[in-house]
């Protein structure tokens, strides 16, 4: 793709996004709450100084849950941008889709299986295989599919 095609405000939204996403991981996995037991999260939590009540509640309303809403949200508008695109051009996004996916869902899989559980790629992998089976489907289609 050319970079005069690029939409730029889409770009730096994945960025904040990512940003975010980093944000929240690095605030997970350093804090060692991943590896404690609730009851001991909880305890620790009621004996925390007025600084980390703070900022684990700063957190919790501007951080945790946000950021990966927003980048699920880019995802599908991307796939979107890039449908409307091919269609204008009069060639199919599927088979360009479906090799990404595929690439997207064998990294997914690696990372699942081989460093962290609590991957996402291959969720999204996963369900923008669903994004091509609605692709073109009437409103009243989407509103009466038990996926969505």
């Amino acid at each position: 793709m050319d970079s005069s095609e690029r939409l730029g405000l889409l770009d730096a939204l994945r960025g904040f996004a990512l940003c975010g996403v980093f944000i929240s991981n690095v605030m997970v996995w350093f804090s060692g709450r991943v590896f404690l037991p609730r009851e001991q999260v909880l305890t620790a939590m009621n004996n925390a100084s007025l600084a980390d009540t703070v900022t684990w509640q700063a957190y919790s309303t501007l951080v945790a849950g946000k950021f990966i809403t927003l980048f699920s949200f880019l995802f599908g508008l991307g796939f979107a941008v890039q449908m409307g695109r091919a269609e204008a051009r009069g060639a199919s996004i599927t088979p360009l889709h479906v090799r990404r996916l595929g690439v997207m869902l064998v990294m997914g899989l690696a990372h699942l299986f081989l460093i962290w559980y609590g991957d996402v790629l291959s969720t999204y992998a996963v369900l923008g295989f669903g994004l091509l089976l609605f692709r073109g489907r009437l409103d009243r289609t989407l509103l009466i599919s038990p996926c969505c």
